[in-house]
């Protein structure tokens, strides 16, 4: 970090970082930096993010499993098979009432930017919620 920090240092003309006391703060020079710094890595990551596209669910032929308890069908899957389509999800009737639950939805990061899960994410956001898609 020193070797960085003496190589800005002679780019800027500025320290960046000085003493106080015990600890270092910025510099003025530095703090109109960091605003603009900031701002510029994000317009960065932003453009170097790949574009994402929504999923056609009409043509999506992937399979998906939903790990739940008998609770979470009996309360939410009449909801999320009607939001889905027919042909989207096969599941059948509990022939039993079950008690109330409290659902929590858990996905893998690397799927976060996966459209197909975002579309089956919101389905069972929106079938938990009781509304109709």
């Amino acid at each position: 970090m020193s070797r960085t920090l003496a190589r800005l240092r002679v780019v800027t003309s500025d320290p960046l970082l000085v003493r106080a006391g015990r600890g270092m703060v910025l510099t003025p020079y530095a703090e109109v930096l960091r605003g603009r710094t900031r701002d510029l890595v994000h317009e960065a990551v932003a453009m170097l993010r790949p574009a994402v596209s929504e999923t056609d669910v009409t043509t999506l032929r992937r399979t998906f499993t939903i790990r739940t308890n008998d609770g979470f069908v009996e309360a939410f899957g009449p909801l999320l098979i009607a939001n889905a389509g027919p042909r989207a999800i096969h599941a059948f009737e509990l022939p039993l009432k079950t008690p109330g639950i409290t659902v929590s939805q858990m996905w893998h990061p690397r799927l976060d930017r996966d459209s197909a899960h975002r579309w089956l994410r919101k389905l069972v956001l929106v079938a938990c919620r009781g509304e109709a898609d």
